[in-house]
């Protein structure tokens, strides 16, 4: 239905055509004069610079601030193709300076829109938003991400990713408000935040989506999904100005003092961040204080295999995209490294079709390692990649290198991957893998197989399983419904059938998974599995259940598990909650209880209460078993300028541990 209006956009009627069309009950189809004509449903915008910049309040002012400038108008669900059910338009310019963007989004139920947070640099999952995606390298693959709410909240990411510090992370500006037919906003984003090719006269890739939480759907005015970025639209003939980012280095400079169980404790240390060219950056940290950081907290399981938390230490964040996948098996994690004394790194492009990442860390003991990460993009479908690691350690050397190629036509992809690591205690290993992945807007399917040698062992890196081969296939079916109890409807199933390299039997595993999201806000999801692995009997089934689907605010679930892994029945239970008691308190807690050859138990109980934006006081308590861990911080941060944080206890130990810490982060800037 979607390519068929597409196509007769424009189309002109007879006048006793459409005459009769509405007497017959049909209006599917009849185009009327479109009300916005400088917008545009074709996917190009062309560029308009402007001599008047807007003011930036959050009322988009179509007769004076914005009239006749172009943009674009209409969405597509994500996931059907079939038209947004509310209105969508958006208006693009710019200057010397700044990117202006003005959106207004039509709503029949206003009421409903959903819009919390109310911080600069924030999560905005749980509300109604929308997100500004801008390529100035035109191939759509170095995305910025520019997101607001209808309170004028914002979130930005860069490519490769970036800590979470204004300085560091560049800011943009934004204003909004909930009108009677739906919301609207205005944004000011500075050149200086984009990583930008040369100066000049260019067409970049542009796309705008809107999350609708009454529905639970996101809706895009060009139809990226499944990797199809060859349909983002194009913003033409922009000026790219000569961006003066200056010679300068950003410094963030700390200090930490306070007492704890050994006396006292004095400590400090500093990051520098800087621009090598126009489009690399690098950073420099001394002494980091990853003591002070808050870890995540892995969940209560049984696994065969290691797990690993993900990393939240600001040093290994700062464009942590240019150093290869952070999911599945990988030669480099930088939870593996520790504790660093001295820590480097470069990332960013070279040209306009080729990323790179290089990295390197020594610590106290003499411990080296170096990471080298390269992609070269053939095309808007294509790519090349490369990974090096070497880590050194008590005089001995392990070695990681791998090579990867993806290519996609239409709903199609194919990839392949090969990992080589050489370490004096394990000898030389090996991984393959090569696969075939197709997605369109109900549909995925992939078929993929892998060999992975006994001896492969990236040392600081992750592949916990090891010396099997064979191929592994998925298919997923999901579908939404516009009426009738049921939202939305998936269900996937895997099977993998995989022997040794010597060809002994490995694993035979067939899993089923179902997601019911009702239109009432209740989600379910079952999931069953059943394997022959390592001469064990396998099987298990688990039921989640959720209310209401999407708030992360307020939600209350609960998990249930149960069956039998490794020659041995289990069963577990976790309910969960969030609660929003006002516009400043967040409280949210889980507990789990896993039963296998003894019992374990976990509860998480934190709360964060905001004075302001930038001023806030959290607390978290964590009960594992016998040990019982807790601490109280007050930060000022998140906002330009010096930052302050008085901690009580250690956010990281298992057990409580009497501290009381002082930590200060002054930023300098140094000119040159």
């Amino acid at each position: 239905m979607r390519r068929f209006l597409e196509y007769n956009r424009g189309v002109r009627l007879t006048p006793v055509l459409a005459l009769l069309l509405p007497v017959l009950g049909w209006s599917q189809g009849v185009v009327h004069p479109a009300p916005f004509p400088s917008l545009s449903r074709d996917g190009t915008v062309p560029g308009r610079r402007l001599d008047t910049a807007p003011t930036i309040d959050g009322i988009v002012d179509l007769e004076r601030e914005w009239a006749g400038v172009p943009g674009g108008e209409g969405a597509f669900d994500d996931q059907t193709g079939e038209p947004a059910p509310e209105g969508m338009r958006f208006w693009l310019a710019y200057d010397a300076k700044y990117i202006y963007f003005a959106i207004q989004l039509d709503d029949s139920q206003p009421d409903s829109i959903r819009a919390v947070e109310y911080r600069t640099n924030a999560s905005l999952g749980g509300d109604d938003h929308i997100e500004f995606q801008i390529d100035p390298f035109g191939n759509f693959s170095d995305r910025h991400r520019f997101r607001i709410n209808p309170r004028g909240a914002t979130d930005l990411s860069i490519p490769g990713g970036t800590a979470n510090k204004r300085e560091w992370q560049g800011e943009f500006q934004a204003a909004g408000r909930i009108t009677e037919t739906g919301w609207e906003a205005e944004a000011r984003i500075p050149w200086a935040v984009l990583r930008l090719p040369g100066a000049g006269k260019r067409t970049l890739r542009v796309n705008v989506s809107r999350e609708l939480q009454r529905l639970n759907r996101e809706f895009e005015w060009r139809d990226t999904t499944r990797g199809q970025y060859q349909n983002a639209g194009y913003w033409t003939d922009v000026e790219i100005p000569d961006v003066d980012h200056g010679r300068r280095i950003l410094a963030l400079p700390y200090g930490y003092a306070g007492l704890d169980e050994h006396g006292g404790t004095l400590d400090g240390g500093i990051d520098l961040k800087g621009k090598l060219t126009d489009q690399i950056e690098g950073v420099m940290t001394l002494n980091p204080d990853f003591r002070n950081v808050e870890n995540q907290i892995l969940s209560l399981d049984f696994s065969y295999f290691e797990r690993l938390a993900g990393e939240s230490r600001p040093f290994f964040l700062e464009g942590q995209g240019y150093f290869g996948d952070n999911e599945g098996p990988r030669i480099f994690a930088s939870q593996r490294i520790r504790q660093i004394d001295f820590g480097a790194k470069a990332f960013g492009k070279m040209g306009e079709t080729t990323s790179l990442g290089v990295l390197g860390t020594r610590d106290a003991h003499g411990g080296n390692t170096v990471v080298g990460n390269v992609s070269q993009k053939l095309g808007d479908q294509s790519s090349l990649s490369g990974a090096f690691v070497a880590d050194q350690r008590d005089g001995t050397t392990s070695q990681a290198g791998s090579f990867g190629i993806y290519t996609r036509s239409g709903l199609f992809s194919l990839y392949g991957s090969h990992t080589m690591t050489s370490d004096p205690d394990r000898g030389k290993g090996y991984r393959h893998n090569a696969g075939f992945y197709y997605g369109d807007a109900l549909w995925e399917a992939g078929v993929s197989y892998t060999e992975v040698s006994p001896d492969l062992y990236p040392r600081v890196g992750y592949a916990p399983e090891t010396d099997y081969k064979g191929p592994s296939v998925f298919v997923q079916y999901s579908r939404p419904y516009d009426s009738g109890p049921l939202e939305e409807v998936q269900v996937g199933s895997s099977y993998r059938d995989q022997t040794t390299i010597a060809g002994d039997p490995y694993r035979r595993q067939i899993s089923l998974s179902v997601e019911l999201t009702f239109r009432a806000g209740v989600a379910i999801d079952l999931g069953a599995f059943h394997q022959t692995f390592r001469g064990y009997d396998d099987h298990s089934y688990s039921v989640d259940v959720g209310w209401p689907r999407g708030n992360p605010y307020n939600h209350w679930g609960i998990e249930l598990g149960w069956g039998r892994v490794g020659g041995v029945d289990y069963q577990s239970l976790g309910p969960s909650f969030s609660y929003r008691a006002n516009d400043r308190l967040q409280i949210r807690g889980s507990y789990e209880y896993f039963e296998r050859d003894g019992v374990e138990t976990q509860s998480v109980l934190s709360a964060n209460y905001d004075f302001d934006a930038y001023r806030a006081v959290a607390a978290r308590f964590v009960q594992r078993d016998a040990d019982v861990s807790f601490y109280l911080a007050f930060r000022q941060s998140g906002n330009a300028g010096n930052e302050y944080y008085l901690i009580i206890g250690d956010p990281n130990s298992d057990s409580f541990r009497p501290s009381v810490i002082f930590k200060a982060v002054l930023p300098i800037e140094f000119r040159f």
